[in-house]
């Protein structure tokens, strides 16, 4: 379960890092 929320975490926050690296490009 834990790591269930850990995949959802990580991919949400690696969908936004990817929106701001893309905004700065």
């Amino acid at each position: 379960m834990t790591t269930f929320k850990e995949g959802l975490t990580f991919k949400d926050v690696a969908v936004v890092f990817t929106e701001e690296e893309l905004g700065l490009l």
